[in-house]
């Protein structure tokens, strides 16, 4: 017999980036910067939050933030989309990882982000 285990997480989390500095402005350029990922509607860390590899790396550009992060366990992540969606730049199926773009108005704000996570 087989059993299996199965969890289905389906909501929207909050991304919180920690800016370098009080300012929500950021220099042109690119950075990197430290987030979490929280459960709805909290402040606290979401399980989910181990399912992405930290720091961010965000390109600044006339005020316009562009993310990149990498999904640890990404076919776990069977829904990312972040406000104006998401474009998969890589994907390494070995290592079971993959790496996200999106866009981000206001950096110095939480971006709620709709996701799905089905673990088997």
């Amino acid at each position: 017999k087989k059993i299996f285990m199965f969890v289905l997480l389906s909501s929207l989390f909050v991304f919180n980036f920690a800016l370098p500095q009080a300012s929500a402005q950021i220099a042109d350029g690119t950075h990197s910067l430290k987030y979490q990922v929280n459960q709805p509607n909290s402040k606290s860390a979401s399980i989910a939050n181990d399912y992405f590899v930290k720091p961010a790396k965000v390109t600044v550009k006339n005020g316009t933030s562009t993310v990149q992060i990498t999904l640890k366990n990404s076919s776990w992540i069977t829904k990312f989309q972040p406000p104006g969606g998401a474009t998969v730049i890589s994907e390494d199926k070995g290592a079971d990882t993959r790496v996200v773009q999106f866009s981000v108005k206001d950096i110095s704000k939480p971006v709620k982000i709709a996701m799905k996570v089905d673990v088997e």
